[in-house]
C-alpha cells in the first residue's frame, strides 16, 4: 500500500511522511474505479492486512524488462514517488501485502536531480 518515509532533522525530531504525488510508474494493472492505481500509494494508508488489496498499487504484468524514462533507466517495473518536504530520509516502511519479496530496491533522487542513490 502506501510509502511512508521517516527522517530525523534535526537530531532527535522524527518527521514522519507520506507520498504526496505519483511522478512516473512502469504500468498499473488495468482495474476499474482505481482499482490497483498507481495513485493509491497517495497518502496515509488503511489496510496492513496480507491479501490481495485493489486500493494498493500493481503494476500490470510482471517484467524484467529494461524501461527508460528520459535518462533514468530502470529494470523492473517501478513507481517514482514524491514527499511533500525534501529531508534527509533515514527510513522507509514499505507495505508489501501480496507476494511480498518482490521489492528488490530502494532509490532516492539526488536533491539536484542528477541521478538516484540506493537507501
Amino acid at each position: 500500500n502506501g510509502v511512508p518515509v521517516t527522517s530525523l532533522v534535526p537530531a532527535l525530531h522524527q518527521v514522519v511522511q507520506w507520498v504526496s504525488e505519483v511522478l512516473d510508474f512502469s504500468s498499473q494493472f488495468p482495474g476499474k474505479n482505481q482499482r490497483y492505481f498507481a495513485l493509491n500509494v497517495i497518502g496515509p494508508q488503511g489496510d496492513t492486512y496480507y491479501g490481495d488489496h485493489t486500493d494498493a498499487w500493481c503494476p500490470s504484468t510482471p517484467n524484467n524488462d529494461c524501461v527508460s524514462r528520459g535518462t533514468d533507466i530502470f529494470y523492473t517495473e517501478f513507481i517514482v514517488v514524491k514527499i511533500a518536504t525534501p529531508v534527509y530520509v533515514t527510513e522507509v516502511e514499505v507495505m508489501e501485502n501480496l507476494n511480498p519479496g518482490t521489492l528488490t530496491r530502494i532509490l532516492a533522487r539526488y536533491p539536484n536531480g542528477t541521478g538516484y542513490y540506493p537507501l
